[in-house]
């Protein structure tokens, strides 16, 4: 297969391909498209973990210009949920209300959280 120039510097020696973080965005609402309508054919069945670390990492780069101080995490809304025991739904309209610190990124939300270790260190010093 012959590349473009542009197409060639994207891809790496491994295989592997860079997304650069103006299409990360784009790319991230294709995936969950595809992943949605997958999910719809063949029953609900869920995504892997290398396909959620990829969707992960889009969105991370898609949040380019929002900053994510040392000591957070970005978690999708499913596993804010089940982090703080109460439903996507209702987590969601937190989101919408901006009534926790969130970003909605094509149909996924992504919500800032403290990292484990910040939250030991902060009980430590009380």
């Amino acid at each position: 297969m012959r590349l473009t120039s542009a197409a060639a510097r994207l891809l790496r020696s491994d295989g592997s391909v860079v997304v650069p973080p103006g299409a990360a965005a784009a790319l991230l609402r294709m995936l969950d498209r595809e992943l949605s309508a997958g999910a719809a054919r063949n029953g609900g069945g869920g995504r892997s973990a290398e396909l959620t670390a990829v969707a992960e990492a889009l969105a991370a780069s898609a949040l380019g210009d929002w900053p994510t101080p040392h000591g957070v995490e970005l978690v999708d809304l499913l596993t804010y949920a089940g982090r703080v025991g109460c439903s996507t739904s209702y987590a969601r309209r937190l989101a919408r209300a901006g009534r926790i610190d969130a970003r909605r990124i094509g149909h996924r939300w992504l919500i800032v959280v403290p990292t484990a270790h910040e939250d030991t260190q902060e009980a430590q010093s009380a």
